[in-house]
């Protein structure tokens, strides 16, 4: 398709560019078609890649469409973009820490989630944000909203999600 044929394109900054087009893709991998999920599918892969390679990346607008997508009511759609937040935690470390929040507050509802592949992807992305938590500052991220967020999780009747927020 188009975003695999652009991504081919020498010298074309395709990452620059997906603020404009991730949450269409992600909107995409709910489609009844197999193919089109599939294809959707690889090509998000790739930008993964991609942004793994890449020396800037604008992170707020991809972390506010995986947060957004990790409460998808399609199972793949939020298996994907919660299997995404390990890599682009591990990748952005400090960039990421203004979107510590909402990301937490993502990663806290999903790891009680009904299906294990979702809970084992959030447990993924747990880990790889209390480890950046615990290398950086308080003057780093606002601790405000993060206890915020871990204090909406602390009446959860999920006992996976309670032992996270107290951990």
């Amino acid at each position: 398709g188009w975003i695999s044929t652009l991504g081919s394109v020498p010298d074309l900054d395709l990452v620059a560019h997906l603020p404009v087009f991730l949450d269409g893709l992600f909107h995409m991998l709910a489609d009844a078609n197999r193919e089109i999920r599939t294809q959707t599918f690889d090509a998000l892969n790739q930008l993964l890649r991609e942004i793994g390679e890449a020396e800037e990346v604008d992170y707020a607008p991809l972390f506010h469409v995986l947060v957004t997508h990790c409460s998808s009511r399609d199972k793949f759609t939020t298996l994907t973009s919660l299997s995404w937040l390990h890599p682009l935690i591990s990748h952005a470390q400090a960039l990421m820490l203004p979107f510590c929040a909402p990301v937490l507050n993502a990663v806290l509802s999903s790891l009680s989630h009904p299906e294990e592949e979702l809970r084992e992807a959030a447990a993924r992305a747990d880990t790889s944000l209390r480890a950046l938590l615990h290398q950086s500052n308080a003057a780093q991220f606002e601790m405000g909203t993060v206890l915020h967020a871990l204090a909406a999780h602390l009446s959860s009747a999920y006992v996976p999600t309670l032992l996270a927020a107290l951990q």
